[in-house]
């Protein structure tokens, strides 16, 4: 074999700060955790799980956040996608239309109640609860329009009290519950974008016990 065949056949990927991410979803068994409450049906054509796709989503968003979701394949394509997220995977088993699938399958298992299970998982195992609880909403802005009718049960945008000091768009409020020193995240739901935090406080509450 001569040395420009030797050549041709080297490539190179780049892991970057992607690697420590990638590390500590492995570590927490996030892909794995998912999979145990959304199952996904293996045939010939299924090559990644709910789980690994979620995980990719992570690693995209926290690498390439300004990235819109069809342009998640490319953006694995100069990546180690069998060391980031697992073996004899490629970026072609991340497309969109892979990521939405999963996306729907998220949103009919409950975005709230998947969050909360996997977050006290975590808080039990790395011993992270604290005595005291923290709850507060924020508003999130949002540009475009949105089909509110195609969405069940999905938050409606709306113009309410920005927290965002940007009153001339509509938006959605975030609620969110933390404990222990280092705040971390134990419930996560959203609501309409006028929702008032003197009713939803009560509901979280009530909802959260």
């Amino acid at each position: 074999m001569d040395e420009d065949t030797i050549i041709k056949q080297l490539t190179t990927k780049r892991l970057d700060h992607l690697g420590l991410i990638a590390g500590f979803l492995k570590q927490l068994r996030i892909a794995e955790r998912i999979d145990e409450f959304i199952p996904l049906a293996q045939d010939d054509r299924t090559k990644s799980t709910h789980g690994q796709r979620v995980v990719a989503m992570i690693i995209n968003g926290l690498g390439f956040c300004t990235s819109p979701l069809y342009m998640s394949e490319q953006f694995f394509l100069d990546t180690p996608v069998d060391i980031l997220i697992g073996e004899n995977l490629k970026a072609e088993h991340f497309n969109d239309d892979a990521l939405g699938r999963t996306l729907d399958a998220l949103s009919q298992f409950g975005t709230t109640k998947l969050f909360c299970r996997i977050a006290f998982d975590l808080v039990k195992v790395l011993n992270l609860f604290g005595s005291t609880l923290h709850l507060d909403t924020t508003s999130i802005a949002l540009f475009g329009i949105y089909d509110v009718d195609e969405c069940d049960n999905a938050p409606i945008p709306t113009y309410g009290h920005s927290k965002d000091h940007r009153p001339d768009l509509k938006q959605i409020v975030m609620s969110l519950i933390s404990t222990g020193p280092a705040g971390v995240p134990v419930w996560f739901e959203s609501h309409d974008g006028n929702c008032s935090d003197k009713t939803s406080f009560h509901e979280t509450i009530k909802e959260f016990k």
